[in-house]
Formats: structure tokens, sequence, C-alpha cells
């Protein structure tokens, strides 16, 4: 390779491609800090892939293929996971720098307020109101959220199938009844009350929070602590409200209190995260920690009036096993960064 000087910074190009090999930090000083492979890590327009075929110039071996996405556009960049470096093709830095500018003006903007939704999902706030993320993407695609989505769904319609066959014969076997429960009777239905539902409103509610919460809780934890957060959650949950309910006969079913410790472990994780709500007529945001407690705040002062029909003290022990596990194993160090950088 050739080594040349351009703007006080020493660059390696190679004769045959025309390609450039840039040192840690070299990128960050040619752009200005827009293109700094060292804050990839949380940048959310940025994916790695796995390693290539191209070697890094300074013998480390094979480089790590990142690609960098924004809507339709994507561009593969070649990184050393060792020494920082990164290779880029022939007149492809001036494409980088655009892209990288452009995601982070399209993340500011989301987080601001500026880039709004559209009618559409005003008025799907207005008549469910459900709230909605601002600006908090995931770097991984979350198949295990994915696979609950399409689990639930297909368990519901299965219920549907065994309604029609049976009619009140094999409800008891999965849902939990605290009355029964405490006489030793299908201990079992502590888990399988959270994979049914009572109507379709029940599961639709719990796909949308499962949907809105779950992906960035597996995105920062894996697969497997968020498994062990949904499944605590979801058998805590179902021992509190057993526990506030010592002689019911009143079947529980719904994933709403494992969904819930999604949501107490999303609090923990992500605290500066705003959402969307709409509050008679009007579209505001407010931040995830005020939404949520003045959730729990409702869960409690329900349970506390003895309110009918839902099940609030699933709630309120999902939610705060939750947010007790997801402090316990988030990852070292963890801090939510800046969600537009």
């Amino acid at each position: 390779m050739t080594i040349y000087q351009h703007a006080g910074v020493e660059l390696d190009q190679c004769e045959r491609c025309q390609g450039t090999f840039l040192d840690r930090g070299e990128s960050a000083v040619l752009t200005e800090g827009t293109v700094d492979p060292r804050n990839w890590a949380k940048e959310h327009f940025v994916v790695a892939r796995g390693p290539t075929q191209r070697a890094c110039p300074r013998g480390h071996g094979a480089m790590i293929a990142h690609d960098l996405q924004h809507e339709d556009k994507n561009i593969e960049l070649d990184l050393c996971a060792q020494c920082g470096g990164l290779y880029l093709d022939r007149d492809e830095g001036g494409k980088v720098r655009a892209l990288v500018a452009e995601a982070q003006k399209h993340a500011q903007d989301k987080e601001s307020g500026t880039l709004r939704p559209g009618v559409k999902h005003y008025l799907f706030q207005l008549f469910t109101g459900f709230p909605a993320e601002v600006w908090n993407p995931v770097k991984r695609t979350p198949r295990t959220v994915y696979a609950l989505l399409v689990t639930l769904a297909a368990l519901y319609l299965f219920e549907i199938v065994l309604n029609i066959r049976m009619p009140g014969e094999w409800e008891i076997y999965g849902m939990a009844v605290p009355a029964d429960l405490l006489q030793g009777q299908r201990p079992w239905t502590l888990l399988t009350y959270g994979f049914l539902h009572g109507s379709p409103s029940h599961l639709l509610g719990n796909l949308y929070f499962l949907w809105v919460f779950g992906d960035n809780v597996e995105d920062v934890l894996g697969t497997s602590k968020f498994l062990l957060i949904y499944l605590a959650a979801l058998l805590l949950g179902g021992l509190g409200h057993i526990l506030f309910n010592l002689d019911s006969t009143v079947p529980l079913v719904g994933a709403s209190g494992a969904i819930a410790g999604l949501m107490g472990a999303y609090v923990v994780l992500f605290p500066k995260v705003k959402l969307w709500i709409v509050l008679f007529f009007v579209r505001f945001r407010i931040g995830v920690i005020w939404y949520l407690g003045f959730w729990l705040g409702f869960q409690v002062l329900m349970a506390a009036l003895g309110g009918q029909g839902v099940a609030w003290w699933a709630h309120i022990g999902g939610f705060i096993a939750g947010a007790a596990l997801g402090w316990w194993v988030r990852p070292a160090h963890w801090h939510q960064t800046p969600i537009a950088v």
C-alpha cells in the first residue's frame, strides 16, 4: 500500500483498487467527527455482519463487515476488531459521511419531536390509548419477541378450536385458579395461564405491549436473559395475584404479568426514552419513567379499591420482578447512551 498525507492524516492506499485504510481515529479527524467507528457499538444504523475475506493491512487477520443502513441505503464497510482500522473502497468516503449525517439527523429529528408520526398513527393511538416510542431503534432482529408474538396468536386460535369442539371442558387444565392451586391442584397452570387469553382484545393488547417494550429489552440483554425476565415475571405475577385472591375460583389467564415484567426491565434499561401518547385528543411526548410510573400507580390504586375483571396484582408483581431482574442482569456498567448522537 502507498502512504500519503491528507489533511494532516497519514493514509494507506491500495495501488490496485484505490481503497484506503484508516487507522483508529483517523476517520473522525477527516470527517470532523461525523464518521467514527469507535461510536458504532451504540449507533442504531450500524450492524456487524461477521468476518469478511479482506485481511487487515496491519496483520490482524480477517476484518469484520459492518452494514451502514438508513431507509433504502446500505453501505458495507470493513472494520478491524483488533486495531479499529477502517477500510474504505474507492470513492466510498463521501457516501459514508452523507449516510451517517442523514441517519443522525433523522434520529435527532425523531427524538426531538420535530419529525412526528402521521395521521394514521395519531388515530390509532386516539382510539386505543396505546403509547408509542418516540425513538428507540434496535440493532438486532428481536427473534424471541417475534416467536412469542406468533406463539401467543397461534395458541389463541387453538383455544378457539378447542372451545368449538370441547366447550367448557379443557380450560381448567391451562388456566390458573387460586383456590385450586392452594390445594395443590394443577401446579403447572402457574405457567400455562400466561399463554392463554380470554378475548381478541385481550390478546391484541398484550401483543402490542410485548412488541413495543420487548424488542429493546431483548436487544440489550439477549435471548436467555430476556426469557428469564419473561418467565420469572409470569410466575411471580401469578403468585402475586394468588396471594391477594386466596379463595378465588375465578381463573387467571393472560400474558400481561410477563409483559409487565418486560416493561419493568425497559424502564430500568431505558429511563431516557420518551413515548408518544394521546390524551383528550392531544398528542404529546412523555418520559417513559413518568408513563410507567403512572401506569404502576394506577394498578396499585385499582388493586386497593378491589377492581374486578383485571389481575392487578399480577401486573404489579410482574413489573416489580422485571425491574429487579433487569437491574440485576443488565450489562456491566450499563447506562443508556443518548439515542441521537
